[in-house]
């Protein structure tokens, strides 16, 4: 990984090897490179989002030949549903948290699932990736996840307006 490109976190930009870069900048990337920065980074980042992909990392406005074999493709949720921690990959690079998942998430183990959101709730900066481990806990978790929530809002001053922004 030897090239920097910034992202819409400036905390976390893409960190790369040329050639990747390179892909990432014609709007190129393999489905399995475009999943592994959207698991990173959420698809709603700019040279990830949909203008330019599809949810399965097809690449919609290449600017040259994607070459596609077998080892290519992104995970299905078939191919995730079993293992925790590549399920809650694939929920971030969705672009909407969908019932399938939802389903398919609380299958796993509640205090699981609560220990792993929360881990890449606190090891990520990105906004997104942030909010999507909370709509798993609304979501799958219900009231389980109830004292973490309130640690974040007492965290952040309450949900005063003054302190929403």
């Amino acid at each position: 990984m030897n090239v920097v490109e910034d992202t819409d976190e400036p905390t976390q930009p893409y960190q790369l090897c040329q050639p990747y870069h390179k892909r990432l900048l014609n709007n190129s990337l393999r489905p399995i490179e475009w999943y592994h920065l959207a698991v990173l980074h959420s698809p709603k980042q700019f040279l990830l989002h949909d203008d330019f992909y599809g949810e399965d990392g097809q690449a919609f406005l290449s600017e040259g030949d994607v070459v596609l074999t077998k080892e290519d493709k992104a995970p299905t949720l078939q191919d995730v549903r079993q293992d925790l921690e590549s399920l809650l990959d694939f929920s971030i690079m969705r672009w909407f948290l969908e019932a399938d998942v939802i389903d398919a998430l609380k299958q796993h183990d509640q205090q699981r699932i609560l220990n792993s959101v929360q881990n890449l709730f606190n090891e990520t900066q990105h906004i997104e990736v942030k909010s999507r481990m909370l709509e798993i806990a609304a979501n799958v978790l219900d009231t389980s996840a109830t004292g973490w929530v309130r640690e974040l809002v007492n965290q952040a001053g309450g949900l005063e307006p003054s302190n929403l922004g």
